[in-house]
């Protein structure tokens, strides 16, 4: 991230979000539920440095948050990705019966509603 300007920054319990003003996100941290979004499996879990976000190239982030195990993201255009642990349906997404963690991130279907900021919990 040293070349990026970076605009916004979240942070979960043990995992980090940024935002550069192009619009890319970059995830670091402890990702073992998916949090990261790096589309890897349970047990490869720790990135020590800024990795961008590999299923969010093409979009233009403008804010992300981040709950203690997944993480949100808000489009410039007004949508919103979600990943992670997926229990008690906090990610908003319509999962397979017992699917717990969603590893890339995947668009909310929000019908019609255009979306500003988002905010995440534990």
């Amino acid at each position: 991230l040293s070349s990026e300007r970076v605009t916004h920054v979240a942070c979960g319990s043990a995992h980090s979000l940024a935002v550069t003003s192009e619009g890319a996100v970059y995830a670091w941290g402890y990702g073992s539920d998916g949090q990261l979004g790096l589309g890897r499996k349970c047990g490869e879990t720790d990135v020590s440095s800024p990795v961008r976000v590999p299923a969010l190239e093409g979009v233009k982030a403008a804010g992300v948050a981040c709950g203690s195990r997944h993480s949100l993201c808000v489009t410039r255009d007004a949508r919103v990705f979600s990943w992670g642990l997926a229990d008690d349906g906090r990610l908003g997404l319509s999962l397979e019966e017992g699917q717990m963690h969603v590893h890339e991130p995947t668009e909310v279907p929000l019908r019609d509603v255009r979306v500003r900021s988002a905010a995440a919990g534990g």
